[in-house]
């Protein structure tokens, strides 16, 4: 006898649910990231508006969406990074640590002109 219903169906594989719990992250993260450029999009613009400039549209969705895109892409070795030298160890001695992130810090933020290069800066 064959049975349509769903009791019969397997439940998802652990590498399933993995890949499946990455995609959905890697989406949120993407929306969550294109918001926060969004938002710094419309702030620039009524400022501009507010000034009295005229509104670079296109240079201005360029340069905020590569700006926070390029965010993202460092956001997981920063975790990563966050993970490995927790507060925890850094109250225990290992003042190397609050180095490596300040140089960390100083190599990223650093980069950043560079990437202001690609839109309009407002």
């Amino acid at each position: 006898m064959i049975d349509g219903g769903l009791g019969d169906a397997q439940p998802p594989s652990p590498d399933t649910q993995r890949v499946t719990h990455l995609a959905r992250s890697v989406v949120a993260a993407f929306g969550l990231w294109t918001l926060l450029a969004l938002l710094s999009v419309g702030q620039t613009a009524l400022y501009l508006r507010h000034e009295g400039a005229t509104v670079p549209w296109r240079g201005l969705l360029l340069s905020r969406l590569s700006d926070w895109y390029t965010c993202a892409l460092f956001l997981p070795f920063l975790l990563w990074l966050a993970r490995r030298s927790s507060l925890v160890v850094l109250t225990n001695g290992a003042r190397g640590l609050w180095a490596a992130h300040t140089i960390v810090a100083t190599m990223f933020n650093g980069q950043r002109p560079a990437f202001d290069s690609f839109g309009v800066r407002a």
